[in-house]
């Protein structure tokens, strides 16, 4: 009976084994942001950025972009990213962030969410593929919707 539940776990251990595959990911993560202002107009801000993800096998990147606006807002965007055997790319464990301070360095959390879930609930991209996400997340801490971000993020994995 131990030959076989051995037996079993090697076969499942040996099916989730991560190959040493490089795998890139480019893409660009854009920031539409407002800071709401009390006295005279809100300033809008527009931030285009390109990205580079890349790894070896399985083995998980942290990655994060952030914009800022006003002097006062910074929206930022987290995840983790890895490559499959089968050559496709999952993102998970992500998070969207609002902070909005005396500045945009502030450590004042006002609003934000994860996204993506445990790698086993993640986006998945297959190899020569793209995928487009669109997050929304604005000041809900303090009642201020009008500080606010919108983040579309592309990957396209190569």
């Amino acid at each position: 009976m131990a030959m076989a539940i051995t037996g079993l776990v090697t076969a499942a251990q040996s099916a989730q084994a991560a190959p040493n595959e490089p795998w890139l990911v480019t893409g660009r993560v854009v920031f539409q942001m407002m800071d709401h202002e009390d006295f005279g107009a809100n300033e809008r801000c527009h931030h285009d950025n390109p990205i580079v993800n890349q790894g070896t096998g399985q083995l998980p990147q942290f990655y994060w972009y952030f914009g800022k606006c006003g002097g006062e807002v910074r929206a930022e965007i987290h995840y983790r990213i890895f490559g499959n055997s089968d050559g496709s790319v999952s993102l998970g464990q992500g998070q969207i962030k609002l902070f909005e301070g005396a500045s945009a360095e502030t450590n004042d959390l006002d609003g934000g969410y994860p996204w993506g879930g445990l790698y086993a609930t993640s986006l998945r991209i297959p190899k020569g593929q793209s995928l487009t996400q669109t997050f929304h997340v604005s000041n809900a801490l303090e009642s201020e919707p009008d500080d606010k971000a919108d983040i579309t993020i592309t990957w396209h994995n190569h």
